[in-house]
C-alpha cells in the first residue's frame, strides 16, 4: 500500500501515509511507544513520532499571544446558542483598529492582490500608510491610518 497515491486505500484522510502503514495513535486509540507528548506553551499538546513534528506543529505560526486559559471566560449558552463574553480591552482595540477601515468583495480570479494595492494606490493616492488585507472569499479590507485618506475614499 505504500505506492499507491494519496487518497487511494489506506483509510480516511490518508491515515497511514508517512507512517509505514502503521495508524496513527490518536485514530487507533491505541498507544504507540514511538509517540511521545510535548505540551507547548499555549497548552495544547502534539504527538511526536520518532523526533519528528506533526504537520500541526510545523504548521502553527511561531509569533501570538501566550494566554492564561484560566484568565479566559467561561462559555455561557443562550437557548441553543453558545455565548461568550468578549473582554473589554481586546474589544476596545478591535474598534480602534476597525476604526478607518472599509471592507468590500471583488473577483480575485480575474485580478491577483498586488493588482488592486496598486490600482487603489493610483486612484486613491492616500497620504499615511494603508494596507489592504483579503479576508476570505474575496472580501478585502482597506485600513487606513489617517481620518483623511478614509474619509475620501469612502465620501
Amino acid at each position: 500500500m505504500a505506492n499507491l497515491p494519496f487518497g487511494i486505500g489506506g483509510g480516511r484522510n490518508q491515515l497511514n501515509y508517512g507512517s509505514n502503514n502503521r495508524a496513527s495513535s490518536s485514530a487507533t486509540g491505541e498507544k504507540d511507544d514511538n509517540a511521545s507528548t510535548k505540551t507547548l506553551n499555549q497548552g495544547v499538546t502534539t504527538n511526536e513520532v520518532q523526533g519528528k513534528k506533526s504537520y500541526d506543529a510545523a504548521a502553527r505560526p511561531k509569533y501570538g499571544r501566550n494566554v492564561d486559559l484560566a484568565a479566559l471566560p467561561i462559555p455561557g449558552q443562550q437557548g441553543e446558542f453558545p455565548t461568550i463574553a468578549l473582554i473589554d480591552d481586546e474589544l476596545e482595540k478591535g474598534l480602534e483598529f476597525c476604526k478607518f477601515a472599509l471592507v468590500g468583495r471583488l473577483d480575485l480570479k480575474k485580478m491577483n492582490l498586488e493588482e488592486v494595492r496598486r490600482i487603489a494606490s493610483t486612484l486613491w493616492k492616500p497620504k499615511g500608510d494603508w494596507l489592504i488585507t483579503p479576508l476570505g472569499r474575496g472580501y478585502i479590507m482597506a485600513h487606513f491610518d489617517l481620518e483623511e485618506d478614509y474619509q475620501l475614499i469612502w465620501d
